[in-house]
C-alpha cells in the first residue's frame, strides 16, 4: 500500500513537499489546518479536499455549521478563525464524546466510594 501511495505521491505536480494523496481504503492522515496539504485519493480528480470533506475525515456531522469565510489570509487571520482552521484544530467529535463517557464513568466511581 506505500508503494501506492509513494507512486501517486510522485505523481503530483507542485512545489510543496508536504501534499499527500490520501489512500482509498486506509485511514486518513492527521487533518491540517492549511487546505492544501491534503488532498483527494483519485488520481483523476487531485485536488485539495473540501471543508466538508475534512469535516467527515474528523467526524462532524454534516448537519454542523461553521459559521465563518472558507479561508482567509494576511492581515484577516488576525480577527478570523476560517473554516479550514476550525476543523484542523479541532477536537474530533466522537474522540470528545468517547472521552467525557470515560470521564464521567471516572466521575461516578469516585463520587460512589
Amino acid at each position: 500500500m506505500i508503494k501506492k501511495y509513494y507512486k501517486l505521491y510522485c505523481e503530483i505536480e507542485n512545489k510543496k513537499n508536504t501534499q499527500r494523496a490520501l489512500i482509498e481504503d486506509q485511514p486518513a492522515f492527521t487533518t491540517l489546518s492549511i487546505p492544501d496539504d491534503i488532498c483527494h485519493y483519485d488520481k483523476n480528480e487531485l485536488r485539495t479536499l473540501t471543508v466538508r470533506e475534512m469535516a467527515r475525515i474528523q467526524s462532524f456531522p454534516d448537519n454542523f455549521i461553521f459559521r465563518s469565510k472558507v479561508t482567509t489570509g494576511g492581515e484577516y487571520r488576525k480577527f478570523e478563525v476560517p473554516q479550514y482552521t476550525q476543523v484542523g484544530n479541532a477536537v474530533p467529535p466522537l474522540l470528545g464524546e468517547a472521552l467525557g463517557k470515560v470521564i464521567k464513568n471516572i466521575l461516578t466511581i469516585h463520587n460512589n466510594s
